[in-house]
């Protein structure tokens, strides 16, 4: 029988909560009280890349990875579902088993708790969109103290499920997760680069987020400021009638696009060196 998120995480919160408390009275320094206030602050992020943004901008809304693959067929079901499948690959079917546990969990969506800085970047993309208000509109949430799929499943798709209910968390006590988990590192590093302990490309905490999840939720987008130069020199150029290649067609579209949020919902557009 498929769990319901929110009874999982609530019946967790009282021995995650526990476990940070005794690690920060167990630090002199008071640092991991800090990290967990700085961490208690993160908004959730994912990154994307300029056809994502189209495909959000198009369905006023951030769909899931199955919503996409869907649209990017033409809104054909069963040719999106087939797509999703193959570009999901060997992790497939570790994907399904782990979503089979949830009430819902076809349609998580996928992000990182975010503290600051660019996200996972790497091969999702240059986008990092930022949900502050990760708990709204009665949608479900959970944190997880890594990468569901490495974290819990195999190659032969079996799932650790009794460590996916010790270990999965509410979103209100993420700073709480973020010292369970990251605490001993953060105690290693300066907090200005505390950020990197929370998400890096290849080390983060994930978040699962339920719909429903419309543009006018997203509150901020980063991008690495040389890129938002570029996208800045895309739009002049086009603007002076000069031909585009068609991925920096693309690019300037996503951009307009990000452009098109903030004077709708009040985006906010921020360059990061």
């Amino acid at each position: 029988m498929a769990w319901a998120v929110e009874m999982i995480t609530a019946a967790n919160t009282g021995a995650i909560t526990a476990r940070a408390d005794a690690l920060a009275a167990d630090d002199p320094s008071g640092a991991l009280r800090n990290f967990r206030s700085y961490a208690n602050q993160a908004a959730a992020s994912t990154n994307v890349d300029a056809e994502k943004i189209r495909c959000f901008d198009e369905s006023d809304a951030i769909l899931d990875a199955r919503g996409f693959s869907i649209w990017q067929e033409g809104g054909d079901r069963a040719a999106g579902l087939s797509a999703f499948q193959k570009r999901q690959g060997g992790w497939f079917s570790r994907r399904l088993a782990f979503e089979a546990l949830w009430i819902g969990g076809d349609s998580f969506r996928y992000f990182a708790l975010n503290a600051g800085g660019l996200g996972t970047q790497g091969r999702f993309g240059q986008f990092c969109l930022l949900v502050t208000q990760v708990a709204d509109r009665g949608r479900i949430s959970a944190i997880f103290p890594g990468d569901s799929l490495q974290r819990y499943t195999t190659p032969s798709a079996a799932v650790d499920s009794a460590r996916v209910e010790r270990e999965a968390a509410a979103w209100p006590v993420r700073g709480a997760v973020a010292v369970v988990e990251r605490g001993s590192e953060a105690l290693t590093v300066h907090e200005a680069g505390w950020f990197e302990v929370v998400c890096r490309p290849d080390r983060y905490l994930e978040t699962v987020v339920g719909p429903p999840l419309p543009l006018f939720d997203v509150d901020e987008v980063r991008l690495p400021a040389s890129y938002l130069d570029r996208l800045d020199e895309y739009d002049q150029r086009d603007f002076a009638g000069e031909t585009l290649e068609e991925d920096q067609a693309n690019e300037l579209r996503a951009f307009r696009s990000l452009q098109r949020w903030r004077r709708t919902h009040g985006l906010v557009i921020t360059g990061l060196r």
